[in-house]
């Protein structure tokens, strides 16, 4: 079976119909050359095509926001679907040489096509994906959020995968334990990573004890101070303390050390509930911290201590009112108490991970552990969780932007569904998003090492749309579809930069920019030039130019004035 199967890439796409674009050729594949016009589909393979890619078969889709880079990929995405767009869809078999057209609402027949290459129409483009399984697989860093013409919809069909990261956005459990597991077997297994080192990246969990900001700052009331000057000793010396560390032997040991290092956090979250008088809230604060020290720090008692003390701080109509407050704070407390109980049962729990007794930060690459701290930390109140500070340790942002989409087509190819005899057609919509210009240099080289490393050769085409110019510049200009928006307001597409071509010529070439300066600066520049050319420069002017770094731009501003 394996052998009858298809190597199958897309060559040719003609948009009839479909959002914004109407009557359009995209030459999404440089190894072919099609055209559609006057009623006859021309196609055509290149006889000078060489080896750029490393073997894969690579694109890019670039134009300004607005002229359809989405929407192209979208038409493609949606032809797996019912869709009532139209146009012509034409994969080349690079094993037969056959070209299969795939007519999507369209009428097509064998007298309207000329090639010298044997052709082959597919009316139905369902069951010619199903049996050439050419997968359609979404790839990048977008949440859902920035989608719009490349839809953010979940799609249900067999052979469409929705990798982006949108398919994380519920945020609950079970979908951090998803991704997490599955960036864990990528930095785990994968064969690319290997370039990594891989044994500094760890998930980090740093405890740190509650800020003296708020409680200085009460200090400095003299008011205050007078009020409860008998105890200022006592606190004085709470919010000076020696450094607190964990000590992993006990799970009340734990609890205990974590919640005094953050009881000021915790008593500032309920002593700001509404249901206390604002002008009693700095008072009611101190007032339940002196009891609490003097309680040698009774963590069960202060709960009964927050009732008893509250009658004279809340705010009341009548006396149900401030019963029913009482028992709202007081569970508000008990609901924290428990969370930090649960947090202290994890670390316990997972002892074994650690190899030292005293801490007050901890790393780990066991996900169940992440997972279940990182969801403990979230259910407390923000000023509370602050003092808990986690993450991934030995990645940038801009690194690890990158690694989630490495992560997610790792996964996706060695799921077991997978079995090695499908075509990937994979389409990166807004590839830069979220990189670092420099990150943007090295992604695509990067990238196509890792299709070389992990997937099997000749069944994977790539596709991306960009806004960075850098990476443009890393493929050749007939693999790039720039669109542009014509006189009569339609989108075409025009001449391509790409592959050797300097990065100030495809910022105004390549991407269609009007100028590399800012908007702000151009007219700024442009007011200036102007007064110099009537005589008029100001000392104002002057000094702005002088702020130039660049000799020449000066001189040229100038002149010999």
């Amino acid at each position: 079976m394996s052998q009858k199967l298809k190597s199958m890439k897309l060559a040719y796409i003609f948009i009839a119909e479909h959002k914004i674009l109407n009557n359009i050729d995209i030459p999404i594949n440089g190894d072919h050359v099609g055209n559609y016009s006057n009623g006859t589909l021309t196609l055509k393979e290149k006889a000078d095509r060489v080896d750029y890619y490393n073997g894969l078969s690579c694109s890019a889709i670039i134009g300004k926001n607005g002229v359809g880079k989405s929407t192209t990929l979208n038409f493609i995405e949606s032809s797996y679907e019912i869709t009532d767009s139209s146009g012509l869809i034409v994969f080349f078999d690079s094993i037969s040489g056959k070209y299969h057209i795939c007519p999507i609402n369209f009428s097509l027949n064998e007298e309207c096509i000329n090639s010298s290459t044997e052709c082959v129409i597919e009316p139905d483009y369902r069951l010619f994906i199903n049996r050439n399984k050419i997968r359609l697989v979404k790839s990048n860093n977008l949440t859902g959020v920035e989608e719009s013409a490349f839809e953010s919809r979940k799609r249900t069909g067999r052979f469409i995968n929705d990798l982006s990261l949108s398919q994380y956005t519920s945020g609950s459990k079970t979908t951090l334990i998803k991704r997490t597991n599955r960036l864990m077997r990528f930095f785990s297994d994968s064969r690319w990573f290997d370039g990594f080192e891989r044994t500094k990246i760890k998930f980090n969990f740093k405890f740190k004890s509650s800020s003296n900001a708020y409680i200085n700052s009460l200090l400095n009331n003299k008011e205050l101070v007078s009020e409860h000057a008998e105890d200022m000793a006592a606190i004085k010396k709470f919010i000076n303390p020696e450094a607190q560390f964990l000590e992993l032997g006990y799970p009340d040991l734990i609890f205990y050390t974590l919640f005094k290092n953050n009881i000021l956090s915790i008593l500032r979250n309920i002593s700001q509930s509404t249901c206390i008088e604002k002008d009693n809230r700095d008072s009611f604060f101190l007032s339940i911290l002196i009891l609490f020290i003097k309680s040698d720090f009774n963590v069960d008692s202060l709960s009964d201590l927050i009732q008893q003390k509250g009658s004279g701080f809340y705010r009341r109509n009548d006396v149900v009112f401030s019963k029913v407050d009482s028992f709202m704070l007081a569970n508000r407390y008990n609901k924290i108490v428990e969370v930090y109980t649960n947090i202290a049962n994890v670390l316990i729990h997972n002892r074994s991970l650690f190899q030292i007794d005293k801490v007050d930060e901890i790393s780990s690459f066991n996900t169940e552990f992440i997972i279940d701290l990182t969801h403990l930390i979230s259910c407390l109140p923000s000023n509370v969780s602050s003092n808990f500070s986690y993450g991934w340790s030995g990645l940038s942002t801009g690194e690890f932007a990158k690694l989630n989409v490495f992560s997610e087509l790792y996964n996706y190819i060695n799921d077991e569904k997978i079995k090695g005899n499908e075509n990937h057609l994979i389409v990166m919509d807004e590839a830069d998003l979220y990189l670092h210009p420099d990150w943007q240099r090295t992604f695509f080289s990067e990238l196509l090492n890792f299709l070389k490393s992990e997937f099997p050769q000749g069944r994977i085409q790539l596709i991306l749309s960009s806004h960075s110019p850098i990476i443009i510049g890393d493929f050749l200009p007939e693999d790039i579809v720039s669109l542009d928006i014509n006189k009569d307001g339609n989108t075409e597409v025009v001449e391509s930069f790409g592959f050797g071509t300097h990065i100030t010529d495809l910022y105004l070439d390549g991407m269609h920019l009007n100028s590399t300066f800012g908007e702000h600066s151009k007219k700024v520049l442009s007011s200036i030039i102007d007064n110099r050319n009537a005589g008029d420069l100001t000392e104002n002017d002057r000094e702005l130019v002088s702020k130039i770094k660049s000799k020449n731009i000066r001189n040229m501003i100038l002149g010999d004035l």
